[in-house]
């Protein structure tokens, strides 16, 4: 992952864990790596395609501290109302949330509530970007 990050928080393993806690799931260790480096930062390299459209932009990486602006907090609040099985990772410019999807990368419509699969694995998709 050939990734620079700008705007980075500082986030302990303890917050991460409290996520985990909060929301009963596993953030996967290589999700935890790209947090610990970039949590509520915006990539050198923002811009993903799905399986379905091109060109959609990665706005924020969700801060796992509660008082950033773009947190998961926030975002678990929105999509848990829609689909309890995704975790979010990122948003974009208009609402919609990059997510895990079990092992898969997901970008999440808001408006519509449809998935549309961007990676097989959280490395594939840090290495999609462009």
């Amino acid at each position: 992952m050939n990734i620079n990050w700008k705007y980075v928080t500082p986030v302990s393993k303890e917050q991460i864990a409290e996520v985990e806690k909060t929301f009963n799931i596993i953030v996967p260790d290589e999700l935890k790596a790209v947090i610990m480096v970039g949590n509520n930062g915006v990539p050198s390299k923002r811009f993903f395609d799905t399986d379905f459209s091109k060109e959609h932009e990665l706005k924020t990486l969700l801060s796992y501290d509660k008082r950033d602006i773009e947190n998961i907090f926030s975002a678990f609040a929105v999509i848990r109302k829609e689909n309890e099985k995704l975790i979010p990772i990122a948003n974009d410019p208009a609402g919609n949330l990059i997510c895990l999807d079990g092992g898969n990368v997901v970008f999440w419509k808001h408006e519509t509530n449809e998935l549309e699969t961007i990676a097989d694995s959280i490395t594939d998709f840090f290495d999609k970007l462009y």
